[in-house]
């Protein structure tokens, strides 16, 4: 494909010489952009999300993997966090590292609480696609009493002996 481009003088000065007949050089400039792609292999704490939320322990660290054919810099990676019984409560931050981790700040989550969040690329011109929603719930607070261990198979001290060990809360 080809583009034209004229160069004209408006018609009522077209023929005063004193508006000249010379141009100063002329460049032409395009750019494109690609948008970013699906954001995919959501991860918490650098396991796969799954059907079911995945239970954590503290403020999680949330990865997906998003590529672009053309990264300029400002390329990210945004993660929206939202709590699910609070659609209100929502979280957005950037990950602007090249693998693409991002944590929850810890005083956002709360215990007991289910969190979903989606990842989603871009690259200071356009967005791409979500990633699929993925789920974690929140395990914050410690258990009252300490569970009771017992075991008939470890009267004995020492290391690599078989048998079984009972926890109990």
């Amino acid at each position: 494909e080809k583009a034209t481009f004229a160069l004209r003088m408006a018609g009522g000065t077209q023929f005063d010489v004193g508006h000249g007949r010379r141009y100063a050089p002329v460049t032409v400039e395009a750019s494109y952009n690609t948008p970013p792609s699906a954001a995919t292999d959501p991860q918490v704490n650098g396991k796969p999300c799954e059907a079911t939320a995945r239970l954590v322990g503290s403020a999680p660290s949330l990865h997906a993997k998003v590529t672009d054919a053309d990264p300029v810099p400002g390329f990210q990676i945004r993660y929206a966090v939202t709590d699910v019984a609070d659609p209100a409560k929502r979280h957005e931050g950037v990950s602007t590292y090249s693998d693409g981790r991002y944590s929850v700040p810890a005083g956002f989550v709360e215990h007991g609480h289910t969190y979903e969040w989606t990842a989603q690329g871009e690259d200071g011109y356009d967005r791409g696609p979500a990633s699929s929603p993925c789920r974690f719930t929140t395990d914050l607070a410690a258990p009252v009493t300490a569970p009771v261990v017992t075991s008939a198979d470890f009267p004995q001290t020492g290391a690599g002996f078989p048998g079984t060990i009972t926890f109990d809360a």
